[in-house]
């Protein structure tokens, strides 16, 4: 797959949360990237051992490399929602952009704007959004575990002309700083980019890519080319066949300076994605968890969980 699209995806993730791009490809590797021997677009897709992975709420560490814990003491739990109660928590979660409900058991998201959010292209943003634990600088190194899903355009939420067939979706991890309004400082968050249908020439399914926004916001009001802060791109790639249309499992790690992140479709065994070390300036270093959609695209999310590593 190009480089060039998947940057370009991984740019438009950014901008979806804060307005920021960034031209050219993935870091240099003189600019504290380092990335495991990869294959396919830069990413080694080899299936990980003990496939396939269970239920991402049922994790253990001996299915996931690099999770050491104590004898005999079991993992710190920072944060978990299975959203059966089907009650929406605003003192836990922030939901932004458009509507959400907590139905059947998943948070989902509605096909209108938040009441009071000035949505749109020439507005204050685009995309649903959910996060958590913001800025929290107790959450470090930790393992993210969620399930997603990008059931794609409703007809009737269509604004500004989205094929139908539009499904992306952005996991954010260590989230320092966020805002609902791409126009208001500012976004500081590593997000791991799926492209999860193949929708004309705009998106491929099984492409990814993984960026680290700095300070990105949008003066004025409206997306605009003119932006404060910095996005860069530390990772793409593609053929994932792993990434589902459907409900994909996926699990995010961060220790350190290591991310790592893995994804399970129904049937497919698990694999793992990311594997890189981002010691440059401007890496992020804590904070929450959150996950967006692409533009008007809808979708849910179910068995979030924040284990302490």
């Amino acid at each position: 797959m190009p480089g060039l699209i998947l940057v370009r995806f991984v740019c438009l993730s950014a901008l979806l949360l804060a307005g920021c791009v960034r031209a050219g490809g993935a870091a240099p590797a003189d600019a504290g990237v380092d990335q495991a021997p990869s294959v396919d677009g830069g990413v080694d897709l080899t299936p990980l051992p003990d496939a396939p992975l269970p239920d991402a709420v049922q994790l253990s560490d001996a299915q996931l490399p690099d999770a050491a814990q104590l004898p005999d003491t079991a993992p710190q739990v920072l944060f978990v929602d299975d959203f059966s109660d089907n009650t929406l928590d605003p003192l836990s979660w922030k939901y932004w952009r458009l509507a959400f409900a907590e139905q059947g058991g998943k948070l989902r998201v509605l096909p209108q704007p938040r009441p009071g959010f000035n949505y749109g292209h020439s507005g204050n943003g685009r995309g649903a959004m959910a996060l958590t634990h913001i800025g929290d600088k107790s959450w470090t190194d930790y393992r993210l575990e969620l399930e997603l899903s990008n059931t794609g355009v409703e007809a009737s939420f269509n604004p500004h002309a989205l094929p139908l067939c539009y499904r992306t979706a952005n996991i954010l991890f260590r989230v320092a700083e966020a805002n609902e309004s791409w126009n208001s400082p500012q976004s500081t968050t590593y997000t791991l980019s799926l492209q999860l249908n193949t929708c004309g020439t705009s998106i491929t399914l099984g492409n990814y890519g993984l960026g680290r926004s700095n300070g990105c916001w949008i003066p004025g009001t409206g997306w605009s080319a003119t932006h404060n802060g910095t996005s860069t791109s530390l990772l793409s790639g593609g053929n994932a066949k792993q990434i589902s249309t459907g409900i994909n499992r996926l699990v995010v790690e961060v220790k350190g300076s290591r991310i790592q992140a893995w994804v399970r479709s129904a049937g497919a065994a698990a694999h793992q994605l990311i594997d890189v070390n981002d010691t440059a300036p401007g890496a992020i270093g804590h904070g929450g968890v959150g996950v967006t959609w692409g533009y008007e695209s809808l979708g849910w999310i179910d068995s979030v969980k924040v284990t302490k590593l």
